[in-house]
Order: structure tokens, then C-alpha cells, then sequence
């Protein structure tokens, strides 16, 4: 292929027991600048000096293709298509690697970023498209100005002046389902269709607003995520047995999300994650359960005695679900990764440090809520 760097790439590698199991065997590569604004109307103009390519943008000025990490879409027929997303909020969707059906291919590195696969080929990528909803769109800039040497500096446009990062995607396959909680803004849901015909797509359709109107926040339940860290980390649980009383129909799915919200403390240690629960709805609507900054016990011991009166959870790090149908839980139990948890006296948020017990490492909950 004469690619001798796959840097802001996905990559395919072959299996374990191949003769060269870490040489690629397909890949895909962005190619159409969608950082950039350097033509009639440019004003200002993000990059003065942009990459002749996407890819070297992408890593010139640290957008980093990828962040969302790889995400498969299982659809019928073995198609599993893959998404991912990068720091400036676009997602990209990926057909199935060659191979894994006949006649597909992740479209290497050529000009234009939609339906790579060519028309000798069955499947088509979807264009990469804006996401998230910061900046403004009538803004022409998307992150912080940028200098002729790449340099990142301060933006001159107020609100919009860090990049409304997404690190994660998190996909629930019963809806077809994807959710992002970018750095700045709150929890939002995009759903995907496939469509089978001369080219096979899988599209996302329009976002599903948790807040009304143009609101990036709608605090206390939809809180946006801390800018200074990574946005909001997910993990989705469905039950495909069990009803209650916030779900009457099977399968009852609900999402789960450690949210980094601003530390104030003195001095200021970074970001703590707050834990935020909601209930999934088919076309992707969320309706909140609880969280833990204003339920903090209503997480129990085994022996159904609440195990802490405060607690957060570390900042890029994310719940693990443990089990979706545990007796006498309506939502399931869950392992959360912690900075501090109170078991005594009282304490003010961030400074956990300041109450008479405290202990970090993993705190275990059973029953949650």
C-alpha cells in the first residue's frame, strides 16, 4: 500500500495466527479538512496555515482521530459496521472490514470520506458529520485559534474556545442506539439505520436533545460535562427479563455514566466524576434515575446498609456493569472506580480529604440503587 504510518487511522489487523498478525490488512484514513476555514467568509480563520492532508491536521493541532474509540454496530448479516468520533465532535461511521463480508473494504486513504469502497464495491462509508453542538454554528472556528506553526492558542471568540471533545462512544444495539457526552455539553443520543441496496449505508439520523432548545446544559440531571477533562464515560445495560416500576417493557435498558464536573476546592486537584443514571427510551430520549451527588447512599452493602454518605468517582474512568439483574434492584449493580468515599461525619464537595473517614481505590456496589 506504500502507508509506512497509520497514525489517525483504523486499522484492521489480521488474525493472532497469521504469518504477520500486526501488519495491517485494511484501513481507513479522513481525508476532507473539516477543521478548517480558509476560503471566502473565513473570519477569523481557525488554521492561517493548515495540513496539506486531514490526517496531519488532525494530529498538527491535536484533534486525534479516534478518541471515541472503535465501536462495532452489529447489524443482520454479519455487517458490522464501526464508529468513532474525534476531539472536535465529528463522528465517523466505517463499513465492514474486507473480509469480513464480500466485497467491502474500510476504504484506505482517498480524496473525499464518504462511500470509499467505490462502486466496484457493496458497502459505503457515511460522510463524517458534526456531533456535538459546540462551537456556535455560525462560528467558523471549531477549537482554540491556531498559529501558523500549529501552536494552539487563545481563541478571540469567548464561549467557543475549547474543543467540545468526544471520547467516547457508547452503542445500545436493541434501538441502534449511539450515545456521546462531549467535554462541555450534556448527554445526547444519535439513532443509526441500515439500508440495504446498491450500496449498503448505516446512517445516523438527527441528535435527540435531553435539553430544550439550544442548550448545551440543563443542570441538576443533565448536567454538561467538566471541559478540563474528557466528557462523560458510558457503559448501557440491558435486561431482557425483568420489568419495574420505570419500565413496563421488555428489553428495560439503562445508561450509566461517570461525568467529570468542575473541582473548586483550594487548591483545585482536577476533575471528579459524578455517576448519573437514565433510563433508555427507543428513539433515544433518557429520562433520569438518580445520581450519586444527590443520592450518594442510595448505593447498599450486600446486607442492604448504605455503604457511604458521600462519594466520587476518578475523572477518565468508567462503570463497569457487574449485573443487570440483581435481586431487589431495579437497575442493576455496577463497579465504580473512586477518589474518595466518606463512611462518617459529613464533608463539602470536592474536598473529600477534609471529612473524619475517608479511603480511595474501588468501591463495590451491590445494589445501586
Amino acid at each position: 500500500m506504500g502507508v509506512k504510518y497509520w497514525g489517525m487511522s483504523a486499522v484492521e489487523l489480521p488474525a493472532g495466527n497469521a504469518t504477520n498478525p500486526i501488519a495491517p490488512a485494511d484501513f481507513y484514513a479522513p481525508y476532507t479538512q473539516n477543521y478548517t476555514c480558509v476560503g471566502t467568509g473565513c473570519t477569523p480563520s481557525w488554521d492561517p496555515s493548515p495540513a496539506a492532508y486531514e490526517t496531519e491536521e488532525l494530529s498538527r493541532v491535536d484533534q486525534d482521530f479516534g478518541t471515541g474509540g472503535m465501536t462495532v454496530i452489529p447489524q443482520p448479516g454479519n455487517l458490522n459496521f464501526v464508529v468513532t468520533a474525534d476531539k472536535a465532535g465529528f463522528i465517523y461511521v466505517m463499513p465492514p472490514p474486507e473480509g469480513e463480508v464480500g466485497s467491502s473494504s474500510l476504504g484506505l486513504f482517498q480524496p473525499g470520506d464518504a462511500g470509499l469502497t467505490g462502486s466496484s464495491l457493496s458497502y459505503a462509508t457515511q460522510a463524517p458529520f458534526r456531533a456535538s453542538r459546540l462551537p456556535a454554528a455560525t462560528n467558523p472556528s471549531v477549537c482554540p485559534s491556531v498559529d501558523a506553526n500549529g501552536q494552539i492558542g487563545l481563541s478571540p471568540i469567548g464561549a467557543s474556545s475549547s474543543c467540545d471533545e468526544v471520547h467516547e462512544v457508547a452503542y445500545e444495539a436493541s434501538d441502534n442506539l449511539i450515545f456521546i457526552w462531549p467535554a462541555g455539553e450534556t448527554i445526547m443520543t444519535y439513532q443509526g439505520a441500515l439500508t440495504v441496496g446498491a450500496q449498503t449505508t448505516y446512517k445516523f439520523g438527527g441528535r435527540n436533545n435531553q435539553c430544550t432548545g439550544g442548550a448545551t446544559s440543563c443542570p441538576p440531571h443533565f448536567p454538561a460535562a467538566d471541559p478540563a477533562s474528557a466528557g462523560g464515560a458510558m457503559a448501557v445495560a440491558v435486561d431482557t427479563t425483568t420489568t419495574s416500576d420505570t419500565c413496563t417493557t421488555l428489553p428495560c435498558i439503562t445508561l450509566w455514566s461517570i461525568v467529570p464536573q468542575p473541582n473548586t476546592g483550594t487548591p483545585p486537584v482536577g476533575s471528579l466524576g459524578s455517576l448519573y443514571v437514565y433510563s433508555v427510551g427507543s428513539t433515544g430520549s433518557l429520562t433520569y434515575l438518580w445520581d450519586s451527588p444527590t443520592t450518594p447512599s442510595v448505593c447498599t452493602d450486600d446486607s442492604g446498609v448504605p455503604n457511604v454518605t458521600s462519594w466520587y468517582s476518578t475523572s477518565f474512568t468508567e462503570p463497569t456493569l457487574a449485573d443487570v439483574t440483581v435481586s431487589g434492584t431495579k437497575y442493576g449493580a455496577v463497579y465504580v472506580p473512586v477518589v474518595c468515599a466518606v463512611v462518617g461525619g459529613t464533608t463539602t464537595y470536592p474536598n473529600c480529604g477534609s471529612a473524619p473517614s475517608t479511603a480511595s481505590g474501588v468501591l463495590v456496589f451491590s445494589t445501586c440503587p
